[in-house]
């Protein structure tokens, strides 16, 4: 079975792939960066974030894969960022490929994007422990939405918000520039309207006690 459907589908929508492709939880990622894209993400390696002073931006991610062997090298880096995706992610590092294609694209501002990844990365742990877990209650409420009772479903649905307001929270905490804060938070809060977009729509099945479902 193919990961997603194609690349132009994932990298557009890959928020919501899984809902517009029927791609499986299991291996839903997000489409790997093309050449161009891994082009302009090199030019990027030697930036530091923090000023002068601050750590390099490739020694920075390899400081927060230090579990991966693999990932101790900018090669290594490159090839997790450019193969085509074949299994579902498992250790917390795998993260990084997420979060780094998910800010690579379409940044014309270098400097922004390695401060923004590595915000991403200091907060990376609990930052992707809400991701993998409000992933966890989409899926289960979207798949079982006509045979898990209606209290269980509501239950998921709180928890879904719950992993939402959680991921803003890591975003607004962290001791950057305002602006990013505030644009990580917005992924957030839209994530949080995109949700009761599909609740409204039935996407989750009737939550409703003494109603059909």
């Amino acid at each position: 079975m193919a990961p997603f459907c194609s690349t132009d589908c994932q990298k557009e929508c890959w928020r919501i792939h899984k809902l517009i492709c029927g791609a499986e939880p299991d291996v839903f990622r997000q489409a790997p960066l093309s050449s161009s894209e891994m082009t302009a993400l090199d030019g990027l390696r030697g930036r530091r974030y923090g000023g002068p002073d601050g750590v390099q931006f490739d020694k920075y991610i390899m400081s927060v894969c230090w579990r991966e062997p693999s990932l101790q090298t900018w090669p290594g880096i490159r090839a997790l960022l450019v193969a085509p995706v074949t299994s579902p992610p498992v250790p917390v590092e795998e993260g990084v490929r997420e979060t780094i294609i998910c800010y690579s694209p379409g940044r014309d501002d270098g400097d922004w994007l390695v401060e923004l990844f590595a915000m991403a990365c200091r907060h990376l742990r609990g930052y992707l422990y809400e991701t993998v877990w409000l992933s966890y209650a989409l899926s289960l409420l979207i798949e079982r939405k006509t045979t898990a009772p209606i209290p269980v479903r509501k239950r998921w649905f709180e928890l879904l918000l719950v992993h939402c307001n959680r991921q803003g929270d890591f975003a607004r905490a962290a001791p950057v520039e305002s602006r990013i804060q505030n644009r990580l938070a917005g992924f957030a809060d839209d994530r949080i309207r995109e949700y009761g977009v599909m609740i409204l729509s039935g996407k989750f099945g009737n939550l409703i006690e003494g109603q059909a479902g």
